[in-house]
Order: structure tokens, then C-alpha cells, then sequence
């Protein structure tokens, strides 16, 4: 059983975690890199799911917000390598007229929200000197 600080690699994927661990989920504050892109994911933890931090994407991006089941949802920014700024937030999709939203089975695990990025203007820009 985990519990305490580590680092653990998924073997598959190339994924990697590290940071602090209750009962084998990540929880407190940790890192976890996906191994196919490095992006990562840096923030607080709480039962094998980030809650709240960044979503750092190389060589792009930095997103600072909040998370659920692992997709950023509600108000959030976007801080990108050009200097620009977008705040905004991931609003829930609502299924289209007529549609239902599928609920997991028994015994599945909720399923992630399907969310779409409203940004608002561009409040800022740095030029580099």
C-alpha cells in the first residue's frame, strides 16, 4: 500500500506521478506528467483526482483553474508562451435537444464532464524585450 511521498511510473503509458499518496490515491499536492506528450498536471489531489492547479502544456500553454474527474471545468486562465493571456472557464456541454446524457452503469465509475473552453478578450500581452 502507498502512503506517504514517492514517485510511481506507469509502465504502459510512461506516465509518471510523483508527490503524496493516502491508501494507494494520490492526494495532497503532486505532479503527474503524461509520458506521450509531457504535459502535466501540478496541484492538489484528492482521492486519486486533481482538484485544483495547473495543466501545464510544453512549449504552449499553462492553464491555472479548477479540475473534476481530470478535465479543467469552471473559471480558469490561460497563460500562453507568445505573452497573451485568456481568462475564461470550461463550461459543462449540454446534450443536444432530444438527447440524454449517458449515466455510468452500476458498479462504473463516474464518467468526466464533457466540457468546452469559453475564453473571454485578451486581457494582456507582454512583449519581450
Amino acid at each position: 500500500m502507498m502512503n506517504g511521498e514517492g514517485t510511481y511510473t506507469y509502465k504502459k503509458s510512461g506516465d509518471i506521478y510523483s508527490g503524496s499518496w493516502i491508501s494507494n490515491k494520490k492526494s495532497g499536492q503532486g505532479t503527474y506528467e503524461f509520458g506521450g506528450d509531457s504535459s502535466m498536471l501540478v496541484g492538489s489531489w484528492i482521492d486519486g483526482q486533481i482538484t485544483q492547479g495547473t495543466w501545464v502544456l510544453k512549449g504552449a500553454a499553462v492553464y491555472e483553474g479548477e479540475f473534476k474527474l481530470g478535465r479543467p471545468i469552471g473559471e480558469g486562465k490561460f497563460n500562453f508562451e507568445s505573452g497573451l493571456t485568456q481568462s475564461g472557464s470550461y463550461d459543462v456541454q449540454k446534450p443536444a435537444e432530444g438527447e440524454e446524457e449517458e449515466q455510468p452503469g452500476e458498479g462504473e465509475a463516474p464518467k468526466p464532464p464533457n466540457v468546452f473552453w469559453k475564453g473571454n478578450s485578451i486581457v494582456s500581452f507582454t512583449v519581450a524585450v
